[in-house]
């Protein structure tokens, strides 16, 4: 058992006597097993306390002990009012949890218009998610008029921070010209980011766009090994009619028996589909 110190007996008096801040760092003990044993049951009690009196983090850990059963049954009832307090008050990741609570109904009535504020919140303060989040629905009118160059600015924000499809997004912008101006190589420069990662989607639309030819091939056939039915198609006709490639009768067979194999697909039903100039 770990031995009591200064500090936990000094926040556990403090807590006892009705300091908020105090019962939070209690309860943050307990939960994390800092200074005394690990204890999720005293932990929220503690954040319960603490949240009783507007102590806006642990009104958020009280939210996120409710959405996942933590001590406490599941209750996005509760979630949703825990996450609504804490939100109000600024916390980030409570907006980002409140906007979610109404974008999918959890525990709230299913609203787009309030999911779109509360993301739109988080989104202001920085949080990639987030801003990914409100970026989607602008671009699709979730809540917001649809507006692509909002969608794009946010896209844009998340990605720079890495967010994974947020960058594939921009980079569908870029390549179709939504919400910016069309930029082959900006959108493909977004595009290998994420299929590097193996991200397949992301592989087959670097293979179409990529400026370089060869590397879109080479995009191509990665996805197309992940079984991806678009890209084997493609990479078949490249070798069947020496598109980008150099043609290559035994390379194209391939793919069509693998395309044959992995998709069910016979001769007959194939042949219109690779005549098909503009797959």
């Amino acid at each position: 058992m770990p031995r009591i110190s200064k500090k936990v007996k000094k926040s556990t008096e403090a807590a006892e006597k009705g300091d908020a801040e105090a019962q939070f760092d209690l309860g943050r003990r307990c939960y994390e097993g800092d200074g005394v044993m690990t204890n999720q049951a005293e932990s929220f009690n503690w954040f319960r306390k603490a949240g009783e009196q507007g102590h806006a983090e642990a009104q958020y850990r009280l939210a996120e002990f409710y959405k996942y059963g933590q001590v406490a049954a599941i209750n996005q009832t509760e979630a949703a009012k825990w996450f609504q307090k804490a939100a109000e008050q600024g916390h980030l990741l409570a907006q980002l949890g409140l906007g979610s609570a109404h974008f999918y109904g959890r525990g709230v009535t299913l609203d787009y218009t309030e999911a779109a504020k509360w993301y739109g919140k988080a989104a202001e303060q920085g949080n990639a998610m987030a801003q990914f989040l409100f970026g989607n629905c602008c671009d699709f009118g979730k809540g917001v008029t649809p507006n692509k160059s909002e969608a794009a600015r946010w896209y844009g924000k998340a990605a720079e921070q890495e967010h994974f499809i947020a960058q594939y997004r921009i980079g569908l912008c870029y390549v179709n010209g939504e919400g910016v101006p069309k930029d082959i190589h900006c959108g493909a420069m977004w595009l290998r980011k994420v299929a590097e990662q193996g991200d397949v989607q992301a592989q087959l639309e670097l293979g179409k766009c990529c400026p370089d030819r060869d590397e879109g091939v080479m995009w191509l056939r990665e996805a197309a090994a992940q079984g991806n039915l678009e890209a084997q198609l493609r990479v078949y006709r490249a070798y069947a009619h020496g598109d980008d490639v150099m043609k290559n009768a035994a390379e194209a067979e391939k793919w069509r028996e693998t395309i044959m194999k992995e998709h069910g697909l016979d001769a007959n039903m194939l042949e219109p589909v690779f005549a098909w100039k503009d797959l």
